[in-house]
């Protein structure tokens, strides 16, 4: 039987009557059993950790294992061990290491080392050294050349192997003359520009072994003499001898002698060291006796 309709309170507008319900337009009611609760089970289900162990659960285990997994893991691990490895490892390393180890090894490597040790060795280097080996070396032996090959004074003589031979002014100057010994020791030097006359001079020699240079004393003074053309006398008149092809000039002490002389000029030996005067020359040579001296070479 319906219920009566509320009384609004005082001062509210009354609501409108609810109209009954028509059984024509009104769903009727189920009649079936509610749906059990989530976690609703029978009393005659099994317990949830029953069973013979041969299905998986259907949820994560909440029991945790006492004794080691059987099942070795497919991955590797990812974080370092905390116990040392019980063999021998395969991997080499990439770093040298820092035990030098106690085998010396048979590799001689390509270092020469330091050390000089304490063998003195069988080589004997191709390296001179310091050592000259006879110390300070003897003055050469020098003497002039009597009969010179040029219109120059010479000198000749013997030293070391090697050395270097020069001979300078006796009483010194800056002026000195050098050659090389030859393999035997042997030597011969000619001075130009010495000038005329006879000049005292002496000669050392020098020997370098690696940085060291070694000068001998000097020998004792000997006397080179500049050669001159001859003014020899013949059946035919006059004849000047000398070094073949060399050039040579007349002069005299006497003023009208020595003006006459630069009139006849530069004159020059054959071939075989002679030149002879025309007829005109050969009165101003008997007249004024010339001096002689060469004037070069004549190569």
């Amino acid at each position: 039987m319906p219920s009566p309709p509320a009384t609004p309170p005082a001062g509210q507008p009354s609501l409108p009557p609810t109209p009954p319900e028509d059984p024509t337009t009104t769903s009727p009611r189920s009649t079936l059993p509610d749906a059990p609760a989530p976690d609703a089970r029978s009393a005659s289900d099994p317990p949830p950790d029953a069973g013979d162990g041969s299905a998986p659960g259907a949820g994560p285990g909440t029991q945790t294992g006492t004794g080691p997994g059987a099942d070795p893991g497919a991955g590797p691990g990812t974080g370092p061990g905390t116990g040392p490895g019980t063999g021998p490892g395969t991997d080499p390393g990439t770093g040298p290491g820092t035990d030098p180890g106690t085998d010396p090894g048979t590799d001689p490597g390509t270092d020469p080392g330091t050390d000089p040790g304490t063998d003195p060795g069988t080589d004997p280097g191709t390296d001179p050294g310091t050592d000259p080996g006879l110390g300070t070396p003897d003055a050469p032996v020098a003497a002039a050349v009597a009969a010179p090959a040029s219109i120059y004074p010479e000198a000749s003589g013997t030293a070391r192997a090697g050395a270097t031979v020069t001979v300078a002014r006796a009483e010194g100057g800056v002026t000195s003359w050098s050659t090389v010994a030859d393999t035997n020791g042997h030597w011969t030097l000619a001075f130009p520009g010495i000038g005329p006359g006879t000049t005292s001079v002496v000669a050392t020699q020098t020997i370098t072994a690696g940085d060291t240079t070694l000068t001998s004393p000097p020998s004792a003074p000997f006397d080179v003499t500049t050669p001159v053309p001859q003014l020899e006398t013949t059946a035919d008149g006059y004849v000047v001898t000398g070094v073949p092809n060399a050039t040579f000039r007349l002069d005299s002490p006497d003023f009208v002698g020595a003006l006459l002389y630069a009139f006849v000029g530069e004159q020059r030996l054959d071939a075989n060291g002679h030149w002879s005067p025309d007829s005109t020359v050969s009165v101003l040579i008997a007249t004024f006796p010339p001096t002689i001296e060469y004037t070069g070479t004549g190569a």
